[in-house]
């Protein structure tokens, strides 16, 4: 099955939690130097986003996300199909810097939101990371590993335990089966 046959999954809930399949949404990977102001100015300026320096966390600004990957690597997340025009307005600003670097991975991952009382819980599962408020508040994020897959996980929503859990596309169906199967003990019995 084909992630475009995928199905969207809001049958798989539970009082306690849910699991949604988000729609596409333009995502580019950019590289460059957090220590040159006038790139961080040059991609203000083209996105309306302050990129992350601070190592797992993510920005918000006009309905598009900057999550931060790495010392000089981040995700632009924008709603809609917009990646070649928002690549080009980041290059635009930027001008000729040898250093940049933004590719368009907007068909690379499938991205679910788990979310209800219960969603640290299931993640706690399979994820080696601390899911704990305290550890995990708001704006934060993390590379890891999700029940032996390669994970993005993003604390969504900073007043709800809502996450965006990002795998690449060939792990969708297997990540949407284990985290229904998580789900199972927090099911309202019938």
């Amino acid at each position: 099955m084909t992630v475009d046959t995928l199905p969207s999954r809001p049958q798989a809930s539970a009082a306690a939690v849910t699991l949604e399949r988000l729609p596409l949404r333009t995502t580019l990977n950019l590289r460059g130097d957090p220590a040159d102001a006038a790139f961080l100015d040059a991609v203000k300026q083209a996105t309306g986003l302050t990129l992350p320096t601070d190592a797992n966390t993510w920005t918000e600004a006009g309905g598009r996300r900057a999550v931060w990957l790495g010392p000089d690597e981040w995700l632009v997340v924008a709603p809609g199909d917009a990646a070649e025009a928002l690549e080009q307005a980041i290059r635009t600003a930027r001008g000729d810097d040898p250093w940049l670097s933004v590719t368009d991975v907007s068909h690379n991952a499938t991205v679910f939101r788990v979310a209800g009382p219960a969603a640290r819980m299931v993640l706690a599962k399979a994820a080696p990371i601390d899911l704990h408020p305290r550890a995990f508040a708001a704006n934060a994020c993390a590379q890891t590993v999700l029940a032996r897959t390669r994970a993005l996980i993003l604390l969504a929503a900073p007043d709800a335990p809502e996450f965006e859990v990002w795998v690449r596309n060939s792990f969708a169906r297997y990540t949407a089966d284990w985290l229904e199967d998580a789900m199972l003990e927090y099911q309202s019995p019938p």
